[in-house]
């Protein structure tokens, strides 16, 4: 595997900026004033034939519990613990993971966000191998659990979860899907037409290894209609969006033929995207680049990691530590104090993680 080089961000109509000189950007890396709960849950959709998904969710927790326990030396989470409820309701982030992947593939960057005043919760995807439907059931797994949190109107989390005020984030398949779920449309015949026409690209996006993903559209299609999703005037695929959808966090999103240009310019919400240069899964250029570039909101932001590959995000996660907390507490927590962290001239405090660092920032809007 790659190790993380340089993180480089590619500049795009930027603007220069001058921050405060009491900026403490390794600030972002400590844990926040708030202890870490987990509760566990099914969740049932009888909409596709009972689909149960396994879900946990992270809480700010009472970190003066005389019950609560530190699960673990590496773990922020406390063992009974209570939910601390005097700076709620809190923003509510949803995390969807890679594939074959696990809910808990995140777990530092999940802890530190809620430690910082976020509950987060992340489903348990059931995925197939190779992939058939992920396209349409893992959105829709993401809906369920907001809908599914939403109606939480009493036990121990009532009052806890802001649901008016959600971030979706995601890595890879992950990605993907927050892709849809921010007004992305799907566009099959593109994509095949497309990708026929570039043969030179050998990544996931047009050349998925046959014992990972066959796209199967015609399936796709079929079971679209099977659960009374329509398609628009021009057959594309409409978008799984919901309007307490405010802001987005994509890592490493992928199949970039599945969406053209214009569809890109209908995503409206902030946007952050964190990508590797040098990932052979996942085309840099016609992903990160692309989408950065005709996103149809001005709050955009694209930080690219050199020598990056697309598991970088997973072994090293001090990157999205660090962009998580600032873009949601600023976007969804409305905390002001958080946009200069992300529009820095010099990113080399990245440095005291030794294998790679952060140079200057890209951004458009704020």
């Amino acid at each position: 595997m790659t190790m993380l080089g340089m993180v480089l961000v590619t500049l795009s109509t930027c603007f220069g900026v001058v921050w405060a000189q009491s900026l403490e950007p390794t600030s972002l890396f400590e844990p926040g004033q708030y202890g870490v709960g987990l509760r566990s849950f099914k969740f049932v959709d009888e909409s596709r034939g009972n689909r149960t998904l396994q879900t946990f969710v992270w809480f700010p927790a009472d970190k003066n519990d005389p019950n609560a326990n530190r699960l673990s030396e590496s773990s922020l989470v406390l063992a009974n613990s209570t939910p601390d409820k005097s700076g709620g309701p809190y923003p509510l982030l949803i995390y969807s993971h890679g594939s074959p992947g696990s809910s808990s593939e995140m777990r530092d960057m999940v802890e530190h966000l809620v430690s910082r005043g976020f509950v987060v919760a992340a489903a348990q995807h059931i995925d197939t191998v190779p992939i058939r439907l992920e396209l349409v059931d893992r959105p829709l797994d993401v809906l369920l659990v907001l809908n599914q949190l939403a109606g939480m109107n009493d036990g121990e989390l009532a009052g806890v979860i802001d649901t008016n005020n959600v971030g979706v984030m995601g890595f890879s398949m992950g990605a993907i899907n927050t892709s849809e779920l921010i007004g992305m449309e799907r566009d099959p015949v593109h994509y095949t037409t497309w990708c026929a026409e570039h043969p030179e690209v050998e990544t996931l996006d047009c050349d998925p290894p046959p014992s990972e993903i066959i796209w199967d559209f015609d399936a796709i299609a079929a079971y679209r209609t099977t659960l009374g999703l329509e398609d628009l005037s021009d057959g594309t695929w409409a978008p799984f969006t919901d309007e307490r959808i405010r802001a987005a966090m994509m890592m490493a999103p992928c199949i970039f033929p599945l969406t053209t240009e214009e569809m890109i310019t209908d995503v409206k919400i902030p946007t952050l995207v964190l990508h590797g240069v040098t990932d052979a899964t996942c085309d840099y250029q016609g992903n990160a680049v692309r989408i950065f570039d005709h996103l149809g909101t001005d709050e955009r932001y694209l930080f690219s990691i050199i020598n990056g590959d697309h598991n970088s995000f997973i072994t090293h996660t001090e990157v999205q530590w660090y962009f998580a907390v600032a873009f949601f507490s600023y976007y969804l927590g409305g905390d002001d104090t958080y946009a200069p962290y992300l529009k820095l001239d010099d990113f080399s405090f990245f440095d005291r993680f030794g294998s790679f660092k952060v140079v200057s920032g890209a951004y458009k809007g704020g």
